[in-house]
C-alpha cells in the first residue's frame, strides 16, 4: 500500500502540522503567517486566531515547549542559556524548564514499565510509589521496592522522548 519513505514523509508533515498548531494556539499566528506557513494551518483553526499581548509570549512559548514534548523542553533549557540570542524576559521563563517540568501520568509510567519488561508491575516490585519524587525533561523517577526488599530508584524515560 504505502512504502517506508512514503510513511516517513506522512509522519513529518503529521509532526509538523502539530508543532505548527501548537505555536498557532499560544497566539504565535503572527509569525507563522509572516514565515508563510499559513496554509499549512487549517481554515476553522485560522478564523479562530487568538491576540496574544506580546508581555504574554515568554510564558506561552515556554507552554508550548511543555506541550511538544521533551526535545523542546530540552531545546527551551538550552535557550534559557543564550542572553546573547533571546532578551532577558524570555531567559528567565525558559529557566523555568530547568527545574519545572510537569511529570506524565502514573499509568503512562506503568505501561511503559510492564511493556519494556513484559510483566505487570507488581510482578516486578515488592511496591511503587505511584507519585515521582523526581521529574525532567526526558524521564522521571520512582520510589520502589524489589521483592527481595531491597529500595531502589526507578527511572522511567518519558513517552515518544
Amino acid at each position: 500500500m504505502f512504502g517506508i519513505k512514503t510513511y516517513r514523509k506522512l509522519r513529518v508533515i503529521k509532526r509538523f502540522s502539530r508543532i505548527l498548531l501548537v505555536f498557532f494556539s499560544a497566539g504565535f499566528s503572527g509569525l507563522i503567517y509572516k514565515v508563510g506557513f499559513r496554509k499549512h494551518i487549517p481554515l476553522p483553526r485560522r478564523l479562530m486566531i487568538r491576540n496574544t499581548k506580546e508581555e504574554d509570549f515568554p510564558k506561552k512559548l515556554r507552554e508550548a515547549f511543555v506541550k511538544l514534548g521533551p526535545v523542546f523542553v530540552k531545546f527551551g533549557q538550552i535557550l534559557s542559556t543564550r542572553f546573547d540570542l533571546l532578551p532577558a524576559e524570555y531567559t528567565t521563563e525558559l529557566e523555568k524548564l530547568q527545574a519545572t517540568v510537569p511529570p506524565f501520568s502514573f499509568g503512562e509510567a506503568k505501561g511503559i514499565i510492564e511493556n519494556t519488561f513484559q510483566k505487570p508491575l507488581n510482578s516486578i516490585f515488592k511496591a511503587f510509589e505511584s507519585n515521582p519524587f523526581a521529574s525532567a525533561s526526558l524521564g522521571q523517577v520512582y520510589r520502589a521496592v524489589l521483592p527481595s526488599g531491597k529500595k531502589v530508584a526507578v527511572k522511567v524515560q518519558r513517552p515518544n522522548a
